[in-house]
């Protein structure tokens, strides 16, 4: 009698990470050197990169912003529109949790004028970035006063 045999059947889950690893000795080495839930050195302690903890992933880099850090055009609003130092506001020190679950950060947060400031640049789109913008300030509009700054490349239109 004939039995099909898998090629599954010749792989077992890692302990540390889950994935699927070939029986094989060499197959084994391999992954234990590759494997992104490896936390200790290798037995041999000839790899270089054993001192690095491999358990996490390192943050996706993004083309432009930064988190956490004002653009130009962000501190730029800061002296021309609103004249103060930048000392004064706080830079995303903010998040409102909205009505259907989503989540807005506005850019600065004057909380002695009790005040929060949308900055955007020149978009392709117009409504680009606003729908937070606005549902936050429906559910939020009596408690800050929500302002939104737009550059157009010569001047700022400001509403709010």
């Amino acid at each position: 009698m004939f039995t099909y045999s898998s090629a599954l059947d010749h792989y077992s889950p890692c302990p540390q990470c889950g994935r699927p690893v070939h029986f094989s000795e060499s197959a084994q080495r391999a992954h234990r050197r590759e494997c992104p839930g490896r936390t200790e050195k290798p037995q041999d302690g000839n790899d270089p990169v054993a001192a690095v903890k491999t358990t996490a992933r390192p943050p996706r880099v993004t083309a432009g912003k930064r988190r956490g850090v004002p653009n130009a055009l962000e501190l730029r609003f800061v002296a021309d529109v609103l004249g103060v130092p930048v000392e004064t506001l706080r830079y995303e020190g903010l998040t409102f949790r909205l009505a259907n679950g989503d989540r807005y950060t506005p850019d600065w947060v004057d909380m002695v004028a009790k005040a929060v400031y949308e900055v955007k640049g020149p978009h392709r789109f117009a409504r680009h970035g606003r729908e937070r913008f606005y549902r936050a300030k429906s559910e939020w509009g009596d408690v800050v006063r929500f302002v939104y700054a737009a550059w157009d490349g010569r001047i700022w239109k400001v509403e709010g």
